[in-house]
């Protein structure tokens, strides 16, 4: 997948994963072709597409190309082989969704937005999977995370649908967005749904100081992976499903919540 780093790098590059496997990678107005990826995270391009590569570059796709370790991906062959749509969501639409669920059912809910709308300089082409197997890389992309999540939690719009006693644990967004779960989940409940949301917290401390070896191991303890590990686009996949999830619990007793009020 290392590819694929000069166009999410380039102002003029662009690389989006919209499935599980499937993505465009595009330069310029020069190029844009489908590739996707195995579940050893190589990228497979069809040599049909490598054709409409500009001539300028192929020698940089013929430094990555390798002798595959792993299999054709499936859902290039559900794509191309057997001409049907894919329904999965990327891991980082994955995460964007499920925020975007819980602020709607919080706004039927309280008629309040709890996080700020996104912007064009938001770095949501960020978030996606780590094309370099690196720890560096998974921090950018926790980096990004933060910037999309924790920064557009709106603190004082949380504050102003929380119980009296629960306003006065609040110092921040993660503290206003835990109070927020707590009051439909439980304390010990929304402790346990957390510790993702903790976790991810922990990793954007050690991606703005890229030192913070406590954090790190902390961080990544909250996931139930090891601090050596060693596969970190593996580690980004196992983190944004553990998020997505943690999200969807907090939605969830949100909405069961306002179904079960008289």
């Amino acid at each position: 997948m290392s590819v694929l780093e000069k166009y999410i790098q380039a102002d003029d590059g662009h690389v989006n994963w919209w499935s599980r496997q499937g993505g465009d990678v595009a330069w310029k107005d020069i190029f844009s072709e489908r590739v996707y990826r195995n579940d050893e995270f190589e990228v497979a391009l069809l040599l049909d597409d490598l054709a409409h590569i500009p001539d300028q570059e192929i020698p940089h796709w013929k430094t990555h190309n390798i002798a595959p370790s792993g299999g054709i991906p499936e859902e290039g062959i559900t794509n191309f082989v057997l001409g049907e749509f894919v329904d999965t969501e990327s891991y980082s639409d994955q995460v964007l969704n499920a925020v975007t669920s819980l602020n709607e059912i919080v706004g039927e809910e309280y008629n309040k937005s709890i996080f700020e709308a996104l912007e064009e300089s938001d770095p949501t082409h960020l978030v996606i999977m780590p094309s370099r197997n690196e720890q560096d890389a998974l921090l950018d992309s926790m980096d990004a995370l933060n910037k999309v999540f924790f920064e557009r939690i709106d603190t004082e719009s949380i504050r102003e649908i929380l119980p009296e006693e629960r306003k006065e644990d609040v110092e921040g967004s993660k503290s206003a967005l835990f109070e927020l779960a707590a009051d439909h989940l439980g304390n010990e409940e929304a402790g346990e749904v957390f510790e993702p949301i903790n976790g991810v917290y922990d990793l954007r401390v050690v991606a703005d100081h890229r030192s913070a070896s406590s954090k790190w191991e902390r961080g990544m303890d909250s996931f139930g992976i090891s601090p050596d590990t060693a596969n970190y686009r593996e580690a980004y996949c196992n983190i944004m499903e553990q998020l997505s999830e943690s999200i969807i619990r907090i939605s969830d007793a949100i909405d069961t919540s306002a179904t079960e009020d008289p």
